[in-house]
């Protein structure tokens, strides 16, 4: 029979064995579950384009990762054709995580009357699919800082059984935060699950925009409605993405 002693060695063996493998299997959770999609505190960014002599479109891309960005991993695109840079101005883009005097967020730097974009992936169906289920949810939500000038929001998702996409035409809102839903059921086709990949296009008009997103996700129904719900994407929205220079739209 055991005695006491080794049967209290034993448990506090067994209970280390557990922990550890609690911990290994922790530690090999994919990053950030949703309904985070991307708060903008992991993975920073800085692109920096030079318009002083711009003769012909200006494109950067960067990909990193970061424990809050779904699926661990966001490549960033930021484009300058030059036809939206008038004046020859730089433009920046940048992804930073919170400071003494601001809250994590991508922000962009532009000049006078220039227009830019920005092109967001998360996940790739090729090679790293995200294969998230968004069944329990009915909207993305995407919270602006403020918009200082007017532009096209574009949501997308990529799934083998059907590809969802969203926009919405805002306008400027430059002193006060906005925050933004597109719901699911304004693109009947999309699929839900399981998603492979995620992109956010965000696209100035004519007379130059600045963008501030300090988070996006998704959230369920009942959820009280936000400032502005977009209706159903309009070929209007459409016809713009297509002269732009990124991959997507």
């Amino acid at each position: 029979m055991m005695k006491m002693r080794d049967m209290m060695l034993c448990g506090l063996v067994m209970l280390g064995a557990t922990t550890q493998v609690r911990a290994a299997t922790e530690a090999k959770a994919p990053p950030s579950t949703l309904p985070l999609i991307d708060d903008f505190s992991t993975g920073p960014v800085t692109i920096n384009l030079n318009g002083a002599g711009q003769t012909a479109d200006l494109v950067k891309t960067v990909s990193t990762s970061g424990a809050r960005i779904v699926g661990g991993k966001r490549q960033t695109s930021f484009e300058l054709p030059v036809s939206g840079n008038p004046f020859r101005l730089n433009a920046q883009l940048q992804i930073k995580g919170a400071t003494a005097s601001a809250p994590a967020a991508l922000t962009t730097a532009g000049g006078f009357q220039m227009s830019s974009r920005i092109d967001i992936v998360y996940g790739n169906y090729v090679d790293r699919p995200l294969n998230v289920d968004l069944r329990s949810y009915d909207r993305f939500r995407v919270h602006f800082l403020a918009l200082d000038g007017d532009q096209d929001l574009v949501l997308q998702t990529f799934a083998a059984a059907g590809d969802g996409e969203w926009g919405c035409s805002l306008s400027s809102s430059p002193y006060y935060p906005v925050v933004v839903d597109f719901p699911f059921a304004n693109s009947p086709g999309a699929a839900l699950f399981p998603v492979t990949e995620i992109a956010l296009i965000s696209q100035g008009g004519a007379y130059g925009y600045e963008a501030g997103i300090s988070y996006i996700e998704v959230v369920p129904a009942g959820t009280p409605q936000a400032d502005i719900t977009c209706p159903a994407i309009t070929d209007a929205i459409r016809k713009r993405l297509r002269p732009w220079i990124a991959t997507r739209g």
